[in-house]
């Protein structure tokens, strides 16, 4: 019985070692990058710390052609969103994606902004860009799905209305 009972134990402490050691690394860093279109758009940068900071920065195109890049604004995230966004990159084996996705698209939607996901985690890296407004395979539609989720958990909409953004 005694042997019973230490067993029990010693897998009790072993499945909370192991739900520890699934801790976010320390170098983990997610990135969403919008780049600028043709028209009146801001390009933005959103990261996601491994401690669930998330910073936006934006610029613009001013009515004069100036570049204005607007100062940084600041969020954060739970330990447990990030590693839900983590688990989203494994979901769809971000790693073995191409790192761009130029085709289908018509030379009229080449001026759309480039999207760029990234993810930098364990010591390894990886960017995927894809160019906006193309034909949407089943790769392009589950990373725009992880686009979408990461904007989303980030709270982009909420930080997009603390930017000083002047009025024309």
């Amino acid at each position: 019985m005694n042997r019973l009972l230490a067993a029990v134990f010693l897998i009790v402490l072993m499945c909370g070692i192991s739900i520890a050691q699934r801790s976010v690394p320390k170098d983990t860093r997610i990135t969403l990058k919008r780049g600028f279109c043709l028209g009146d758009c801001m390009a933005s940068v959103l990261s996601i710390s491994s401690d669930g900071s998330v910073q936006f920065m934006a610029e613009f195109i001013d009515a004069e052609g100036n570049l204005v890049a607007m100062p940084p604004v600041w969020g954060d995230i739970t330990v447990e969103d990030l590693k839900d966004l983590v688990s989203e990159f494994e979901k769809i084996d971000f790693f073995s994606l191409k790192n761009s996705y130029p085709e289908n698209c018509p030379t009229s939607v080449k001026n759309n902004p480039p999207v760029t996901t990234s993810i930098t985690i364990a010591g390894k890296s990886k960017q995927v860009t894809r160019q906006f407004g193309c034909e949407v395979t089943p790769v392009l539609e589950r990373l725009i799905a992880l686009e979408n989720k990461i904007s989303r958990v980030a709270g982009t909409e909420k930080l997009m209305k603390q930017l000083p953004i002047p009025k024309p």
